[in-house]
């Protein structure tokens, strides 16, 4: 009789129980399908929402640094947004812009043709060929068009004056520089590109001293100005100042530690300080990282050649000038090991190419300084500046004068000449050819080229 009212006493038990326990049961279950609808909708935006807020952060990034004139910054900015968004139009804008101001040409075009593949060119297009196009030395049809969206207070107004000066300073005509640059800084006198250009300008006309003044004025306005600052450091060491030059140096490795011309610069500074050990650690990580790097070779061959290492320092700095034959530095140092190793006759060859050096660059000096800007379309003058720039290892650039030599006058036979002698020694016989047939089709001989 007791086990049965036990009995009937947990079964009315256990049927009060059960229901509770399914209540329970039903909501932990919708609690668990809310969580994982709300983790699915978390990662559905981690993966798809949260790259392109990334992007469009670099985005806006890059392009308040690209106002700021911070180049290396904006760089980072849109090479992060471009692997998001590889086919925006206001990155590839952006991509071009920049390319442009840091002289990549060619990439500032592919860039341009592929905005303008979506856009059409429009009025951004069309602006940006046109500074392109002012960039790189063609001023005069540009001009025009600069004038006028100046005129009309363009907001991109900063840009259109800086690649005007560039474009003139691409021409070697520096004294329309200076006239662009000074209606520049009255129109905008507290600008730090502006001074920033002054001091490309100044370096133009070899004036370090000058140079500097103008690069620290700008850091002074903009202490983040990364490349008034390395610029400034190149004027500083010009001037054998290698004690002002470091500290600026030390902030650049922070800022840039994979920036190998200031490490190498670094190492510059610290071997005038007798701190020799530092210079090598840091100019054998900077080879370890891109053997044919010649400003290192020629400073490592520089330190073993103080510390009477010869034979080391000959294969470094004869490395340094093979890659960078207008190193003069490096070409006088390479004459003293030679003498040093008794090779007398070799060093005498060296000192030969580096009298021929010091007259070349003399000769640059006052074509790139004077004569360039009275006499901007002389045939023969190009001509002599690309034979000279060709001569001393600056491929890219004599080409282009050479280039701009035929085209102001198709029958300058020593233009033809000299790009005939550059094909042939590259292998492009064809081309080579077609200009010994120019050069001998000439009707009249032309001036012969030298010291004026």
């Amino acid at each position: 009789m007791v086990m049965a009212q036990i009995y009937v006493k947990e079964s009315a038990n256990l049927m009060s129980y059960r229901p509770m326990k399914d209540f329970f049961t039903r909501c932990v279950s919708r609690r668990v399908v809310v969580a994982t609808m709300l983790l699915g909708l978390l990662s559905i935006i981690v993966l798809f929402v949260y790259p392109h807020l990334t992007a469009w952060y670099h985005l806006c990034a890059a392009r308040l640094a690209l106002k700021q004139f911070h180049n290396r910054e904006a760089i980072q900015h849109l090479r992060l947004c471009l692997k998001t968004w590889p086919a925006d139009t206001d990155a590839l804008f952006l991509a071009a812009r920049i390319a442009r101001r840091v002289g990549n040409y060619v990439d500032a075009e592919i860039a341009l043709n592929k905005y303008e593949a979506q856009r059409g060119c429009d009025a951004a297009a069309e602006l940006e060929r046109i500074l392109l196009r002012a960039e790189r030395g063609d001023v005069e049809r540009s001009a025009t068009f600069c004038k006028y969206w100046i005129e009309q207070g363009h907001p991109d107004t900063p840009f259109i004056f800086e690649a005007m000066v560039h474009g003139h300073l691409h021409a070697y005509r520096l004294a329309e520089a200076y006239r662009v640059l000074q209606r520049w800084r009255q129109a905008q006198p507290s600008n730090p590109q502006t001074f920033f250009v002054e001091g490309e300008i100044r370096d133009c006309e070899m004036l370090a001293s000058g140079a500097a003044l103008c690069y620290q004025q700008a850091i002074h306005i903009d202490p983040q100005h990364e490349e008034a600052r390395l610029k400034l450091t190149a004027a500083l060491m010009e001037q054998r100042a290698f004690v002002e030059a470091l500290p600026h140096l030390e902030y650049l490795q922070q800022c840039q530690p994979d920036n190998l011309q200031v490490l190498v610069r670094l190492a510059t500074c610290y071997a005038f300080l007798d701190q020799s050990q530092e210079a090598v650690r840091l100019l054998e990580d900077v080879l370890a990282r891109k053997p044919d790097f010649a400003p290192a070779l020629a400073e490592r061959g520089k330190i073993a050649l103080d510390h009477g290492e010869y034979i080391a320092a000959e294969n470094w700095l004869r490395e340094a000038v093979t890659r960078n034959p207008s190193d003069q530095s490096a070409r006088y140092n390479l004459v003293q090991c030679l003498r040093r190793l008794s090779k007398d006759a070799e060093a005498q060859q060296q000192q030969q190419q580096l009298d021929q050096l010091e007259t070349d660059l003399k000769r640059l000096y006052k074509i790139t300084t004077q004569e360039m800007s009275q006499m901007p379309h002389n045939a023969a003058l190009h001509c002599e500046l690309g034979v000279l720039l060709l001569r001393n290892g600056f491929t890219e650039s004599g080409l282009q004068w050479l280039n701009s030599a035929v085209q102001l006058d198709a029958q300058c036979t020593l233009a033809h000449r000299a790009l005939a002698d550059y094909y042939q020694q590259i292998g492009y016989s064809e081309i080579a050819e077609q200009h010994r047939r120019l050069a001998g089709s000439a009707p009249r001989p032309q001036a012969k080229l030298g010291n004026r």
